[in-house]
């Protein structure tokens, strides 16, 4: 557990991490708490992505951001707060937020003619589309 006395500063943390380091940001007295969070994997191995109905989010999940493309990343806490407005809100109204970093995988996977190889444990193209910053808000802290 680590303490910071701003919301930035715990914001910044979340930035620093990478997929499979999932978080809590609990609101305290003076600050903020960030913690490591190993008892839930809120997005799974990934996240499904089709393109006739886009992200497959879980049901829970209260904040997203937007498909990342792959090269892209989080390396200021600004990123946080532009992307996943509903999850600082509810971090500024004394609620406790789990963040998780999930890869997004196609649920389609094309040959060299077109053809969808759907589910298929031959299809050997590269099925990540990018990734997605989840958040579980917990609702307000006592």
């Amino acid at each position: 557990m680590t303490f910071y006395p701003t919301l930035d500063g715990a914001l910044q943390d979340i930035a620093n991490r990478s997929f499979c380091e999932d978080a809590t940001v609990t609101p305290v007295e003076g600050g903020y708490e960030v913690t490591e969070d190993f008892s839930t994997a809120y997005a799974g191995d990934s996240i499904p992505w089709s393109y006739d109905g886009g992200m497959e989010l879980p049901a829970d999940i209260s904040d997203n951001s937007r498909l990342h493309d792959p090269a892209e990343y989080y390396d200021h806490a600004q990123h946080l707060r532009f992307n996943l407005p509903a999850a600082i809100e509810a971090l500024e109204a004394g609620h406790a937020v789990t963040f998780a970093y999930a890869i997004v995988e196609d649920l389609n996977c094309f040959d060299g003619s077109g053809d969808a190889l759907t589910e298929r444990e031959d299809c050997q193209c590269d099925r990540t589309v990018g990734w997605v910053l989840l958040a579980y808000d917990y609702g307000p802290m006592a």
